[in-house]
């Protein structure tokens, strides 16, 4: 038990000091690379795409975003029945008797 803690703690330890080197890889890597030139061009077309309004897509992704609402809440009410059930079965077979 102890040695986990210790390893688990000089795990979290070493991640987080490698939390830096990892982003400051990132951005040379983006940095060396085209990106940069790519981005304002491609903010122009967006920009130019979309100058007259929304389009029909933004009626489509705000009907999507509150499908998958209601998709969430069917999750958590269909889990909330499944573990209803669950605990049911688990309280009729109840074997903790004493023993006399």
């Amino acid at each position: 038990m102890r040695k986990t803690l210790i390893g688990g703690s000089l795990l979290a330890v070493f991640l987080m000091m490698m939390l830096p080197a990892v982003a400051a890889e990132e951005a040379n890597v983006v940095q060396s690379s085209n990106l940069l030139k790519i981005q304002p061009e491609f903010i122009e077309s967006l920009k130019d795409q979309y100058l007259n309004g929304p389009t029909p897509q933004i009626i489509l992704i705000t009907l999507l975003i509150l499908f998958l609402k209601l998709m969430r809440w069917g999750v958590v009410i269909i889990g909330g029945i499944i573990l209803l059930i669950i605990l049911r079965i688990i309280r009729g077979h109840n074997t903790t008797g004493v023993i006399g």
